[in-house]
């Protein structure tokens, strides 16, 4: 999330590593692009990925959504490397990376110096039950943001004066998210208690209180993750969750620093 070259109106700048959105969605008309389905190059790293209404929707109409999100005139990249639970595995993570430089750098983008990458989600090397010999090493993806946090140039190589990103990355939830003491225990989350330019984002309530499901230990902020309202891919106008429209994680959480993140950045 940055500043545009827009000059009748401020626009922030989203890259998100997250499933499928709604592209059609009346809260994110106008707000989106998609690049390739990085998933269909690496099929054998994905587990089964089920029908549910994607979490991409509900995490990008949280930043960036014109109804309800926190930077309503954002304009969201959606990058498909993690399935409906929001699992990725280390070879997709680097493909999605290299694609958002690739995006950042193209001469149609805009000509943003610093864009912010939401992240709702953790990432595995292997998936379970799969047998690729050859993953992705956890430390290959952490210099690559690495590098993308102190600046890029078109082919992804180091350039303190190319383009520049933010990382804002959920903490995740107790429900599978993090081990049985409920700290952090997943990449890319871990990483923002020793990496100046990614955040590691815990989950609040209304009352401004920790929510008692976002994972603990290495959290650097909190943002409402409690019964949020949020878009859903199941129609244009339809908006997520049971009765009533209300989902809960610190998946949602992330977005809102991102779209925080946007607007700090379009001042």
């Amino acid at each position: 999330l940055g500043r545009t070259a827009e000059a009748a109106e401020q626009q922030r700048y989203a890259l998100r590593l997250d499933p499928n959105l709604a592209a059609a969605h009346v809260n994110l008309a106008n707000a989106l692009q998609q690049l390739g389905k990085l998933d269909e190059s690496a099929a054998a790293d994905r587990p089964d990925e089920g029908p549910a209404p994607s979490q991409g929707a509900s995490v990008a109409s949280s930043a960036g959504g014109r109804n309800i999100g926190v930077a309503p005139f954002a304009l969201i990249v959606s990058i498909r490397v993690m399935n409906e639970r929001g699992l990725a595995t280390t070879r997709t993570y680097l493909e999605g990376l290299e694609a958002i430089v690739r995006h950042a750098w193209d001469p149609t983008s805009p000509n943003t110096r610093t864009a912010v990458v939401n992240i709702s989600g953790w990432v595995l090397e292997r998936p379970n039950n799969t047998t690729n010999s050859a993953p992705v090493a956890y430390a290959t993806v952490e210099q690559k943001m690495r590098d993308m946090i102190g600046g890029v140039d078109a082919n992804g190589r180091p350039d303190p004066n190319g383009k520049r990103f933010l990382f804002v990355v959920a903490a995740n939830n107790v429900d599978g998210g993090c081990g049985s003491s409920g700290v952090i225990d997943r990449f890319p989350a871990l990483l923002g208690k020793k990496i100046d330019g990614l955040i590691t984002v815990g989950g609040m309530t209304a009352d401004n209180m920790s929510w008692s499901g976002t994972c603990r230990g290495g959290v650097e902020v909190l943002a409402p993750a409690q019964s949020i309202f949020s878009a859903t891919i199941t129609a244009a106008d339809h908006y997520r969750g049971p009765r009533p429209n209300l989902r809960s994680g610190t998946s949602f959480a992330a977005p809102i620093i991102a779209g925080i993140a946007a607007r700090l950045l379009s001042l």
